[in-house]
């Protein structure tokens, strides 16, 4: 985005070593006739884009709108031309930018905007004009694969595929704003056989100058770091797609060219068989694996449940058809108010102090979950603290195995004791994979997936890997898994509650001004029946319980497609990084 005072373009006054501002070229862009749009200071399409990405990144949703619009507009009123450019300083995306791809990054934040406010139709619609646009734009045909894969339609089930097999392909070089014509890039060949490494820096490198319009700026490949880091989550989705449909050697051979050496078994990936490992297991066996989780059914006695209903599922989560208003479908105050977002969202939670008398009905609950954890895993009564998120998930939507840890990891790592998810749905999402696998302990061997059922608690060691595998197949109804998550710690940094949605914030319920979803809880309901066990539910449990699956392997060698167990002495120089998830 910077040039040398002099070059090819006249004589322009300054010092020959001081570098010229972006600003100063796009008025001196005017000396190439034919190269670059003329921007008009202070807000040509650079200024607007610039501005709208600032505004975006603030949370000015209103304003980052009408700013892309406003751009959008500039850029269109341009006279038609591949050769015109646009300059840009935006870290995330290349220097100079051709009329097409400007217009389709405003598209693309136009979408993002849509989809944090909760309207998919519209984020689609402008993802569509985006890629009509720039039909090359990686980060465009991943945003609608994702938007198309999380409604689960068999409708568009195969372009799902195409987008991702396109955004997959290594990056085409793009002379002068144009894409070549021969080579095969993204899109213009067919499904991938085994791939390539993950991108280098020939990849985002500048393209040697061509000749043709540019004038003194050398053609450049549009690709920017953002370009391959969604060429490389196309990848892991599409293999994701690949062996979830069945279509294993392509998707092994994609994974392979990724560098990992392990992945997730197909009876974890597809789950379509209750029971997978029957004949590997033994009561010994068995026993050990249950030390880490306990599953409770029926957890949480009536006007609890009913309560945790009302604040946190509505109509059309649990697949009831709903009415859409203004685009969007109704949901509970707590998903609005805390702009949660079912795509890259951010995480928030909320801390209790275990010691202080329950105030309001989420206490009352919190207490119960306590007490059935205690109940099952003793080491539980050492809890101080409890901390709680929740999540509202399409059908085909995963989490990637992970360990809870404070703050999200950063800093020093320290565990919950245990870990619990009350599931406030059923028949939608795939399961939770809880596995015996331990942090800096190797990989794991054993493992649990618990399926969504209503009013089902599951508590486990907090110390062990676990996660959400996707849901398999259609889901037409539109649907949502709906979880609440508890944490029991033995300590754990409370922040003060602030007036945006952060990590362990004390739970907002008095003179709280920027909620009201928490009034659902102001009443308490104690429901104890002066029985210290009652409403504690029913442990699942017996060798072959309803929706419970136990697993004697977890991870596959994809080169061999054999168990991790049964190849441990060949490699033992095995980690987290080396394992394929997919999502």
């Amino acid at each position: 985005g910077k040039m040398r005072a002099g070059e090819d373009c006249g004589e322009v006054e300054g010092e020959a070593d001081e570098p010229l501002p972006g600003a100063f070229l796009r008025e001196v862009g005017a000396a190439a006739p034919g190269s670059f749009l003329l921007l008009q200071a202070p807000e040509g399409p650079a200024q607007l884009l610039e501005r709208g990405l600032e505004q975006l990144g603030g949370g000015d949703l209103a304003g980052s709108l009408d700013t892309f619009t406003t751009c959008l507009a500039v850029l269109r009123s341009q006279d038609d031309g591949a050769a015109q450019q646009v300059l840009v300083d935006v870290p995330d995306l290349p220097a100079m930018l051709s009329r097409d791809y400007a217009i389709c990054e405003c598209l693309l934040r136009i979408a993002h905007i849509h989809l944090q406010d909760g309207r998919w139709e519209a984020a689609k619609a402008s993802l569509r004009r985006a890629l009509a646009a720039f039909p090359e734009s990686t980060p465009g045909q991943l945003s609608l694969a994702t938007i198309l894969g999380m409604e689960s339609a068999s409708s568009s089930a195969g372009e799902v595929e195409r987008l991702l097999v396109s955004a997959a392909q290594p990056t085409p070089p793009v002379v002068d704003g144009t894409v070549p014509s021969s080579g095969g890039g993204r899109g213009r060949g067919g499904p991938i056989r085994g791939g390539g490494p993950s991108p280098s820096s020939s990849e985002t490198a500048s393209a040697s100058s061509a000749g043709g319009g540019a004038g003194f700026l050398a053609p450049v490949l549009l690709a920017s770091e953002r370009d391959s880091e969604a060429r490389r989550e196309a990848r892991s989705r599409l293999a994701l797609l690949w062996y979830q449909t069945g279509k294993t050697s392509r998707a092994d051979a994609l994974v392979r060219s990724m560098g990992y050496r392990l992945r997730l078994r197909d009876a974890i990936l597809i789950h379509d068989d209750p029971q997978p490992d029957t004949k590997l297991l033994d009561k010994a066996r068995i026993e050990k694996m249950d030390t880490h989780y306990t599953i409770i059914d029926d957890a949480l006695p009536s006007e609890m449940l009913q309560s945790m209903l009302r604040v946190f599922v509505s109509e059309q989560d649990a697949g009831i058809p709903v009415q859409i208003r203004n685009g969007r479908a109704p949901a509970t105050p707590f998903w609005r108010e805390h702009r949660y977002r079912e795509i890259h969202g951010e995480y928030f939670s909320y801390a209790h102090k275990l010691e202080d008398k329950p105030t309001n009905g989420l206490d009352v609950v919190i207490q119960h979950l306590w007490r059935i954890a205690q109940k099952h895993h003793p080491e539980s009564r050492d809890a101080k603290f409890a901390e709680w998120w929740a999540h509202r998930r399409p059908h085909s939507s995963g989490h990637q195995c992970h360990y809870d840890s404070e703050n999200e990891g950063k800093g020093e790592v320290h565990h919950p004791i245990a870990s619990s998810v009350l599931y406030l749905s059923e028949s939608v999402g795939g399961p939770t994979l809880i596995t015996d696998q331990i942090r800096g302990q190797g990989i794991a061997e054993n493992g649990v997936m618990a399926f969504p059922k209503l009013n089902r608690l599951v508590i486990f060691d907090g110390k062990v890997l676990h996660g959400v595998i996707p849901g398999v197949g259609v889901k037409e109804d539109g649907a949502r898994r709906v979880t609440f998550m508890c944490a029991f710690w033995d300590r754990l940094n409370v922040r003060p509650r602030a007036e945006t949605p952060g990590a362990a914030q004390m739970m907002p319920l008095t003179n709280c001004k920027h909620y009201s979803w928490h009034r659902g809880f102001l009443r308490i309901n104690k429901d104890d029946k002066g029985n210290p066990d009652f409403g504690l539910g029913k442990k699942v449990c017996g060798g072959r319980p309803e929706g419970l699956t136990r697993l004697a392997k977890v991870w596959e060698f994809v080169h061999q497609g054999s168990s991790y167990r049964s190849n441990a002495k060949k490699e033992t120089n095995l980690s987290y990084e080396d394992c394929f998830q997919g999502f």
